[in-house]
């Protein structure tokens, strides 16, 4: 609708005289055409590192621009962080990211099986990564939750999808109610979901879990431990938490993958959805490592394919 308002060369009505556009990286750019074309005050604020799926919106060049870098929720060790992670993308801007001298957001390497504590928010790499932490978190006794009743019926949809795959002689997931989950439409077979999802080590888990017989008979055992958010622990990715905040963020080790990048571009998303998760946090960072260990491991070892120009 909005992409049919811009050819059709709507406009902001003239009885408004300022247009103020907050989290600006997400807005398409059919919605800033429309505005554009008003004469009214438009002043747009946004971070480019929060857009992990490409490049924002640009302004017009004649728009007067200002670049405000500092934080007053994350202090300077998630400063320490956040800028060799700017320093490495290929192609978003090298504004240094300056955290506040008063904030102290306390950071925790965390071991191997590590269950996080109530109210913690974990920030995964991907859907098999979501499903991965989902089964970890339950054989943990450990409640969790989803950002609401859509995140959670998708990772319901996602899961059963992947087992009727996994087993078809067992399951059709062209049969269920809903058909199967968007993100296999071009993946009809198990196979190609293999080749797919190689290189992510939170695949490769799910998928020993199946072969040890995880069924779609165990997943309402999974939505007895889901429940509201609050004390529970939330589950949800990492590129999808931007513009939000929370106390207390667990970035997963798949998040932190030591498995190389397929090319300059990949390493570019996940530099942004790193990005994303260190700075949602307002009190406590659990990391799996060192993150600027692991930027600097990257940088060193390159990608699997070359960048393509």
């Amino acid at each position: 609708m909005i992409k049919r308002a811009s050819l059709a060369g709507c406009m902001v009505p003239a009885r408004y005289t300022h247009v103020l556009i907050d989290e600006s990286q997400d807005v398409p750019e059919s919605l800033l055409q429309i505005i554009e074309r008003g004469r009214q005050v438009l002043i747009t604020l946004g971070d480019e590192y929060q857009q992990a799926g490409g490049a924002p919106v640009q302004r017009k060049r004649e728009v007067r621009q200002s670049n405000v870098s500092y934080s007053v929720r994350s202090g300077r060790n998630v400063e320490r962080l956040l800028n060799p992670l700017i320093s490495l993308h290929s192609q978003k801007s090298k504004i240094p990211f300056e955290g506040a001298r008063n904030a102290d957001v306390g950071i925790e390497m965390y071991p191997e099986g590590f269950v996080p504590p109530e109210g913690c928010v974990v920030l995964t790499a991907s859907p098999w990564d979501t499903a991965r932490w989902a089964i970890h978190l339950h054989d943990s006794n450990c409640a969790f939750s989803l950002l609401d009743k859509k995140a959670q019926d998708d990772l319901g949809h996602f899961m059963s999808t992947a087992i009727a795959l996994f087993k078809p002689d067992f399951y059709n997931p062209e049969h269920s109610e809903v058909g199967p989950h968007p993100y296999f439409s071009d993946m009809p077979d198990w196979q190609q979901v293999r080749d797919a999802n190689l290189f992510d080590e939170s695949f490769l888990w799910v998928e020993a879990e199946l072969e040890k017989g995880f069924k779609v008979a165990d997943l309402p055992r999974l939505n007895r431990m889901v429940g509201r958010s609050g004390k529970r622990c939330m589950l949800m990715m990492a590129e999808d938490a931007g513009g939000m905040e929370f106390n207390w963020v667990l970035l997963t080790p798949e998040l932190l993958t030591n498995v190389k990048f397929k090319d300059a571009y990949e390493f570019d998303k996940r530099i942004c959805a790193v990005y994303i998760a260190i700075s949602r946090a307002k009190q406590q960072l659990y990391v799996p490592f060192d993150v600027v260990e692991w930027i600097e491991y990257h940088n060193y070892q390159g990608f699997r394919e070359s960048h393509g120009y």
